[in-house]
């Protein structure tokens, strides 16, 4: 090859490398746009239909292989679904989509559960050394979503989702928790208790009680009830120690001072994360066993219970504070971060207030009482009345509970 021919064709391969360069860059560019728009499409779905993952699923991604974009993931809303959907054909954004609706379809009919031990653990992930996330009580109906070897992911009545092993709940279909629901129920009304084999409580336990767990009624003994777990075993339980399910999901609304009384009886209860029972509590789930035990069901942590009822008094002004108020504490909104609410506590009146903090405990506001904490007066955020709200968003009737009512 002459030099000259070896220049012509040297220039050519620099022309043909530039060429496909600048395709190649074009590609990636518009790959990146690509992916941005997706992105961007995917999030605000998310946004609008599951802000808060610790009651909403929304885990829902896109794969782009062989120019096929792929939606996959899960989510428990079939109307984030439909949204999104739209939203990419809008966009003119052609998809396969592989994503799973729960509840999941091998669980085929067994998509409802009753809580079948006194208290039910339900954690974060399914493994025993997960953490802690939540609680739920003998007789509460679940919504099961899907199954990981022996655990179940389920939602409670206050929408929490977590994991608890197989062995804590009855999985049901649409009929047999109907069944349970519509049938004639009692309420375990002590702080603590046991169930027996025989109308004798020498005779051998059955299982432990708590207050607030529910058992099917079969027959009076006596001094007796003969009840029912969800998994059909029968126990005999000391009538003194039980209350009439009905009565007690269609009593008035609760006085401050209802609610007060029902607070002290979980005085000395030991702190643990996650707990939501008369066994042992977080700070939120000491509020919510109040107000579970008066019939209302409330959102899980404290985070959540601080967006509902309604603020009452101005920053600070302790000596305002109602009986009963829900008092929040927490980190401040600055510069750098949002407000950050981190504990819950139960306003008692005359700037005193009852709350889960290494055990259920009195403090107070006021620096010339003996139980001031100076941490607390410094963390306080707000005050809301949940009292006169009850039946609004977040503070439930539990006859008004989604959860409780008939499967259609």
């Amino acid at each position: 090859m002459t030099m000259s021919r070896k220049k012509i064709f040297f220039h050519a391969i620099l022309i043909l490398s530039v060429f496909y360069s600048n395709i190649f860059a074009a590609s990636s560019i518009d790959l990146l746009k690509y992916n941005n728009v997706l992105d961007s499409i995917v999030s605000s779905v998310r946004v609008k239909y599951a802000p808060d993952s610790r009651i909403s699923i929304f885990n829902i991604g896109f794969s782009i292989k062989n120019n096929e974009t792929i939606l996959l993931g899960e989510t428990n809303n079939s109307t984030a679904i439909f949204e999104l959907k739209q939203k990419l054909n809008e966009n003119k954004i052609v998809f396969i989509d592989s994503i799973i609706l729960l509840p999941d379809s091998q669980l085929k009919e067994k998509i409802y559960g009753i809580v079948n031990n006194s208290v039910s653990n339900h954690r974060s992930k399914p493994s025993y050394t997960a953490e802690l996330a939540t609680q739920a009580l003998l007789g509460m109906p679940l919504n099961i979503l899907k199954k990981h070897s022996y655990w179940y992911l389920v939602q409670t009545p206050d929408n929490y989702i977590a994991w608890v092993d197989g062995g804590a709940i009855q999985l049901m279909n649409k009929q047999e928790i109907n069944d349970w629901l519509t049938c004639r129920k009692i309420v375990y009304w002590k702080q603590t208790g046991n169930s027996y084999e025989n109308p004798d409580e020498n005779s051998q336990t059955v299982s432990d009680l708590v207050v607030c767990d529910v058992l099917k009624y079969v027959d009076t003994k006596g001094k007796f009830i003969l009840a029912a777990y969800p998994d059909g075993r029968q126990a005999y339980v000391k009538k003194s120690e039980c209350i009439d399910y009905a009565a007690w999901i269609n009593s008035e609304n609760p006085s401050a001072e209802q609610i007060i009384n029902t607070a002290k009886k979980f005085m000395g209860l030991p702190y643990l994360w996650g707990g939501t029972s008369a066994k042992a509590v977080d700070c939120s789930g000491f509020t919510k066993m109040t107000f579970l035990v008066n019939g209302i069901v409330l959102q899980r942590d404290a985070s959540q219970q601080a967006l509902y009822g309604r603020k009452c008094i101005p920053e600070k002004d302790f000596e305002s504070l109602q009986p009963a108020d829900l008092l929040f504490f927490g980190e401040k909104e600055n510069e750098d971060s949002k407000q950050k609410v981190i504990h819950v506590a139960l306003c008692l009146g005359k700037q005193k207030f009852i709350h889960a903090s290494g055990n259920v405990s009195i403090n107070s506001f006021n620096k010339a009482d003996a139980d001031f904490s100076q941490y607390r007066r410094n963390s306080f955020l707000i005050a809301k009345d949940y009292i006169s709200n009850t039946g609004s968003d977040g503070i439930v009737k539990i006859k008004d509970c989604e959860f409780y009512k008939i499967r259609k």
